[in-house]
């Protein structure tokens, strides 16, 4: 009935029709009381009951936070942060295909920019450009070959 937390419980009950407001609690001889109380007495104990609830999960919060290492935050992060190997190795994957982006025709450059950067349609490019749409799509498909080809050995 009562817990550590709490000294007192918190009762309503509707009796013909009219809500009584009731407290329970075991005194210093150690004898259950119940007494009925005004709405105002009884809306205050129950916000102070809410408040303490409110700190006290506060508090277990914060000393779950104290007791965490460093592994477990890892393992809860969203976004893991990457190693420094992965991250050169990304660096270095941006410079080649940054080569070998620039090592396509000046037109197969610009149609493959403008479809995978801009996010151009083929459809588009070849208004554009003044050409057919299987233009296009056929240059695209060689500048992706061509920019395969070059990062095989990565």
């Amino acid at each position: 009935m009562f817990d550590n937390k709490n000294d007192y419980i918190l009762k309503t009950e509707l009796i013909e029709g009219i809500t009584r407001f009731c407290v329970s609690f075991i005194n210093g001889e150690n004898i259950l009381q119940n007494i009925e109380v005004s709405e105002a007495v009884y809306t205050t104990l129950e916000d102070s009951q809410r408040q303490d609830n409110s700190f006290a999960r506060w508090g277990r919060r914060r000393l779950e936070q104290l007791d965490l290492q460093d592994e477990e935050l890892y393992n809860r992060a969203l976004h893991k942060p990457q190693s420094i190997e992965d991250t050169v190795l990304d660096a270095l994957y941006t410079e080649l295909f940054a080569q070998a982006v620039d090592e396509l025709s000046e037109v197969q450059k610009r149609r493959f920019i403008l479809h995978h950067d801009v996010g151009l349609t083929s459809e588009k490019i070849a208004v554009i450009e003044g050409c057919t749409d299987r233009a296009v799509r056929y240059s695209i498909a060689l500048a992706k070959e061509a920019i395969k080809q070059n990062l095989k050995n990565f």
